[in-house]
């Protein structure tokens, strides 16, 4: 029996990436999201979930309108 992978896949960022690191290039790529019940604006849905312990995935699936709430709040791209 032999296996072998028919294409290259790219390699996985690296797991000792800093905090600082980590916020520049969230800051570099994120849209900014707010929190429509509360007004509160963030620079991404990563600073969102920091800051809020609401779980990312769930903020990104409200902005996208796959999910009505995440953590109880409604969350909207901040510039739509």
């Amino acid at each position: 029996y032999h296996f072998e992978y028919l294409e290259q896949k790219a390699p996985k960022p690296r797991k000792g990436a800093t905090e600082e690191v980590k916020n520049k290039v969230s800051v570099a790529n994120g849209k900014p999201i707010v929190c429509v019940e509360t007004g509160e604006v963030f620079h991404g849905i990563y600073f969102a979930s920091r800051q809020t312990g609401i779980c990312a995935s769930s903020i990104g699936k409200v902005c996208r309108k796959e999910r009505e709430k995440a953590g109880g709040y409604r969350w909207a791209y901040a510039d739509k």
